[in-house]
């Protein structure tokens, strides 16, 4: 038995490397192609080259359309990491790192989180790597994502305050770790705000039991509320803010409970393909789960034994381990109150479902389990990320098809332009995918849901008629020029239709009197406005028109006319006739 353990020993002793080749491994399917493809990714990108724009002043248009949100709102984190790095780097370069970054810390904080916990229980932080590639992060919620990372490095750090005297420099830290968690998302403040909470209010029950301690446990609570002064002061002042609504969608219990057996917040595109590697992920997890279950009440019941019954006994008992069981029954509660959505906020169920669990695997981690279970969790882990990365490898494929389909018609269209983009695709996740063609040059863009929504740090700047345009159905064109008056619509320069397959011929007609095609590819079409000169107007420019008696015409055989030819310095240019005395350069 000794020679069989000894093999064990020495894995357990070196897993530290194992974990690092796991997570650069991890990293692969994320930089193969030239973009991650994700839902709301491109307008994160695209949102953060306007950033980059406005901050620096290289465009008057942009100017004209976006400005800064007004108020210091949650989102800023992600897109405040974007811009730096879209400032040194090609947009598509820029998004792999922003995206290898997540995917390398928010494992690495959870180890260094459950090294906090219980040394012991290091391997435990493995069942993160198939949380990583997430349905959060498959949607595009980047900030959400890079929230995490810093939710367990905060964590991580709490455990050491507490167990620690109290320095400075651990002050400092936490500031900037507990601020960045609310810039980053509202809900990860919100997630650590609880455990904060849970976790002082034991040390405050505990310190009457034990009176020396009592100050020093007030002291660090104190200096605590201090350094999350400013976040929570913004989460006050954003709450009430905050309009409320009763546009609210619930989801039913029976298939909430399915999302808990199939781990539903990891499998990102087709539940059938990925529910059968999940589900070995949500039953090692339970296993483990029942296993540290069933040793906290044993031990429960045997500390009560030793002391009298009563208050005094079961506060005594309380151990760190509990807050993340006090925050499991929670979250708990709130997956099955909570809407999935409402006007302001969406997939909060999913979000639940994530949080649940990543808290019961670090409440697991706090028990010590046989070296053998090292082994069990490393083959489960393995097995499942291949699988389910293997599944998402056909949907990225296709996806980054789309995408560089895009990025050829994205030097077709000139800089310092209005782009409409409309979209008869019936693919949710490209649904903002019009935005990439904005991630290289300055163009506004007026799908950008971001400017839409109060939580992101641009916001509109324009007119109300372009405020309304900014609004409309996008997968009705119709609509659009059926209800935007002429004058409006003149401001676009470019019309950019995803599904070009599903477009009307008849609308494609309709629209193609006041535009050209500029470019298309088997999905996207992209249509130019025909540039148009009126002849009653003189030229102020360089070129100069002559006037209505200068220009010749050229007439059919009926004598109507059909071309006008202008000058213009030593170029001849041919027109077709329009109402009103204008002229469209062909």
């Amino acid at each position: 038995m000794e020679n069989v353990q000894k093999p064990v020993r020495g894995i357990i002793k070196h897993e530290w490397i194992l974990f690092y080749i796991f997570i650069t491994i991890n990293l692969i399917p994320a930089v193969r192609y030239s973009f991650f493809p994700s839902a709301d990714g491109p307008a994160h990108l695209y949102n953060a080259r306007l950033i980059q724009h406005l901050l620096s002043g290289s465009s008057d248009l942009l100017h004209q359309y976006y400005k800064f949100n007004n108020e210091i709102v949650p989102n800023w984190g992600g897109h405040f990491i974007l811009t730096c790095l879209i400032s040194v780097f090609p947009a598509n370069l820029a998004s792999k790192i922003f995206i290898g970054l997540g995917l390398f810390f928010l494992p690495v904080s959870f180890r260094y989180c459950v090294k906090k916990l219980n040394p012991e229980g290091i391997w435990i932080s493995y069942l993160i790597i198939p949380f990583t590639y997430s349905f959060m992060l498959c949607m595009g919620f980047y900030n959400f994502f890079i929230g995490l990372a810093i939710l367990f490095f905060a964590i991580g750090k709490l455990v050491d305050y507490r167990n620690n005297p109290t320095k400075i420099s651990s002050l400092l830290i936490l500031f900037v770790l507990i601020t960045s968690a609310y810039l980053c998302h509202l809900f990860v403040f919100l997630s650590l705000g609880m455990f904060i909470f849970f976790l002082f209010s034991i040390d405050l029950l505990q310190s009457f039991l034990v009176p020396e301690r009592r100050n020093e446990i007030v002291k660090k609570a104190l200096w605590l509320l201090l350094v999350s002064a400013l976040p929570l002061a913004l989460t006050i002042h954003y709450f009430s803010h905050a309009h409320g609504n009763n546009d609210k969608v619930y989801l039913l219990k029976t298939e909430l409970l399915a999302w808990l057996t199939n781990c539903r917040s990891i499998i990102c595109y087709n539940v059938e393909d990925e529910s059968m590697f999940t589900t070995f992920v949500f039953l090692t997890v339970m296993l483990l789960f029942s296993i540290a279950l069933n040793r906290r009440i044993i031990e429960f019941i045997d500390s009560m034994k030793q002391q009298r019954p009563g208050i005094k006994s079961i506060v005594s008992g309380m151990q760190l381990s509990d807050v993340f069981l006090a925050l499991l029954c929670i979250f708990m509660v709130l997956y099955f109150k909570l809407p999935d959505s409402d006007s302001s906020a969406g997939f909060i169920s999913s979000r639940l479902n994530l949080m649940l669990f990543l808290f019961a695997i670090l409440w697991i981690s706090n028990m010590n389990y046989s070296k053998w279970s090292f082994l069990l969790i490393v083959g489960v882990v393995s097995f499942s990320q291949y699988k389910l990365l293997k599944a998402h490898d056909h949907v990225f494929s296709d996806l980054n098809h789309e995408v560089s389909e895009i990025m050829c018609i994205e030097p077709a269209v000139k800089a310092n332009s209005v782009v409409l983009p409309v979209n008869y695709s019936k693919n949710r996740l490209t649904g903002h995918n019009s935005n990439y063609l904005g991630i290289n040059k300055p163009l506004v863009i007026i799908e950008n849901y971001e400017c839409n929504n109060a939580y992101f740090p641009l916001s509109w700047n324009c007119k109300q008629d372009m405020f309304d345009l900014a609004h409309s159905n996008w997968s009705r064109l119709d609509e659009i020029l059926d209800n935007t008056k002429p004058e409006t619509l003149r401001n676009v320069d470019y019309i950019f239709v995803q599904g070009k397959k599903e477009f009307p011929d008849s609308l494609k007609a309709r629209v193609l009197q006041q535009y050209g095609i500029a470019k298309e590819t088997d999905n996207f079409l992209l249509l130019e406005k025909k540039k148009r000169f009126c002849s009653d107007e003189r030229y102020t420019g360089k070129a100069h028109f002559y006037s209505p008696t200068e220009h010749k015409r050229i007439l059919s055989s009926s004598g109507e006319s059909l071309f006008h030819v202008f000058r213009i310095g030593n170029m001849t240019v041919l027109t077709h006739q329009c109402a009103g005395g204008e002229f469209t350069v062909e």
